[in-house]
């Protein structure tokens, strides 16, 4: 992605995907994928994580508004030709 040079830490977790954490100018992000299906765990795995701010890659538009949360930095789908198209970041 286009801010893999500054990932600090992956991990896989428990959650629905896997967790790809990093540091930007002093504030902690995180990659999270949602699962299609699993989009109320992605919103309340972000509840629980305080002031982490989240790139959440989807698989299609249509699970934008049903993921929540203040700290949605922005919405990541990849498509067909591997090009990524990042979304605002408001959720549903």
């Amino acid at each position: 992605m286009d801010y893999i040079d500054k990932v600090d830490r992956h991990f896989a977790t428990g959650t629905p995907g896997s967790l790809i954490s990093m540091e930007i100018e002093g504030r902690d992000y995180s990659i999270l994928y949602a699962q299609l299906g699993k989009e109320k765990m992605c919103s309340y795995l972000m509840e629980q994580s305080g002031l982490t701010r989240y790139f959440i890659v989807v698989e299609n538009l249509a699970q934008i508004p049903l993921i929540k949360g203040g700290q949605i930095h922005a919405f990541v789908l990849l498509d067909e030709k591997n090009t990524l198209h990042y979304y605002s970041g408001t959720g549903g």
